[in-house]
């Protein structure tokens, strides 16, 4: 019996690509995307898919959310400390001249001055996230890697004490 149930509901696939170009699903879960995916499919196409779903829980309708505005291409890079071990945001650096690159749309920072910070070994310990739009696909990565240059992150390791 086909599931129905979610016929208009959010849902998040992640998907690699293995080493032949085959496609392999990591999960499915009936959430949006984590990781800035709203944000990316925004500077995309210009849909809303964070009030979609506060519409749809709502009953209230949420197409006009999902509809295109635009049609560009997007790149997103997620930010993580510098370092390999643990540390203590000091300050950024190049945030204000990262926002002022042509095709940057959003420059997202999850800590602050203060903030313990881990490797960014895994998805949890991102710091902060990038997203460029461009008509192109090489614009939009050309916008994201001028914008990542520029933005720095200083973190003084943690070293304990004696």
């Amino acid at each position: 019996m086909p599931c129905t149930r979610y016929r208009q509901r959010p849902a998040n696939f992640d998907v690699v690509l293995d080493e032949d170009g085959r496609e392999r699903f990591v999960e499915a879960n009936a959430r949006l995307g984590g990781a800035g995916i709203p944000r990316l499919l925004a500077a995309a196409y210009g849909v809303d898919v964070v009030r979609a779903l506060i519409a749809l829980v709502l009953g209230e309708p949420f197409g006009g959310h999902l509809t295109p505005t635009r049609a560009e291409h997007a790149a997103l890079e997620l930010i993580g400390s510098p370092l390999a071990a643990e540390g203590e945001l000091v300050a950024w650096e190049g945030i204000a001249e990262a926002r002022s690159v042509p095709g940057v749309t959003d420059v997202e920072l999850y800590a602050k001055p203060g903030d313990h910070v881990r490797p960014h070994d895994q998805g949890s310990h991102k710091i902060g996230l990038l997203v460029a739009a461009g008509p192109s696909a090489a614009d939009a990565a050309l916008a994201l890697e001028k914008a990542s240059a520029l933005i720095r992150p200083i973190v003084q390791p943690i070293t304990e004490a004696k």
